[in-house]
């Protein structure tokens, strides 16, 4: 069993109704349950839909209070933390295990601040594949641009695990799950990405397999991808929908961000 979950971020609710729909029938068609981050400024005005989300059994997880990186001093960070939870708890009944940076951006008191108000996992950290990046510089795959002398250094980080898709315990009782940097926005809507259209989605299928078999083969335990909800009528459900299928033939087992701490953790 190799843990692999289904991640995506609302920070804005417009088109989620739109989304919603087809996203959950996809995913019970294969029994998989999302972990979906939420700030509490829109899980206070789309809450109906967040519960609904939650019947079906997904995570929902905290994106901060308002969708602003987590850069401030500790007790600022705190305060944000704690009024994101209050906000669930009145408007779900629960309140969130994990927490995801708004734009992943996260300062070292964001980890702090975190175990302070009794989170048990982040998600903020990324993970990169150096095995693309080298691909893409010859024209096979695609990735943010990197020239020859940024690789020592991605290839240092990686070696000491701070790329890696491995869990970490980043401060006492919290739990790092990171994240892979090549998400839908990086394929569809990125100034350095592709650009891709709708019918182009199953690049992205392709990326994620080819990142997962690299990741496997170079000791990774866990593999976290970005499919954000918003995104799913322009192809995106579609490639997520092939991801999962090639994913679980190829031996992983899908589960929230909660589940695969759990399992971390036995």
């Amino acid at each position: 069993m190799f843990p692999v979950a289904l991640t995506g971020d609302v920070d804005k609710g417009e088109d989620l109704t739109r989304c919603l729909a087809p996203l959950i029938e996809m995913l019970d068609s294969h029994g998989v349950s999302m972990t979906i981050p939420v700030t509490s400024g829109c899980l206070e005005k789309f809450q109906q839909s967040f519960r609904l989300l939650q019947d079906y059994g997904h995570e929902i997880a905290g994106h901060g209070d308002v969708h602003k990186p987590f850069l401030e001093p500790f007790e600022v960070q705190v305060t944000r933390l704690q009024t994101m939870k209050d906000e669930f708890q009145r408007h779900l009944g629960v309140q969130p295990r994990g927490f995801r940076a708004p734009y992943l951006s996260h300062n070292p008191d964001t980890y702090r601040a975190l175990a302070a108000t009794g989170f048990q996992y982040d998600s903020s950290r990324v993970c990169r594949d150096p095995l693309i990046y080298l691909r893409a510089r010859f024209g096979l795959a695609r990735a943010y641009p990197a020239r020859w002398r940024h690789f020592p250094g991605l290839l240092f980080r990686y070696g000491l695990g701070r790329t890696a898709s491995k869990p970490s315990n980043v401060h006492s009782g919290l739990l790092e799950l990171p994240v892979f940097e090549l998400d839908d926005w990086f394929f569809l809507d990125a100034a350095e990405g592709p650009r891709l259209s709708p019918e182009q989605a199953l690049v992205i299928t392709e990326h994620w397999l080819t990142a997962l078999r690299d990741f496997r083969r170079t000791g990774a335990t866990v593999f976290v991808i970005q499919a954000h909800p918003l995104r799913m009528h322009r192809g995106l459900l579609k490639a997520v929908d092939m991801f999962l299928s090639r994913a679980r033939a190829a031996g992983c087992t899908f589960m929230t961000l909660s589940e695969i701490h759990a399992l971390t953790k036995r």
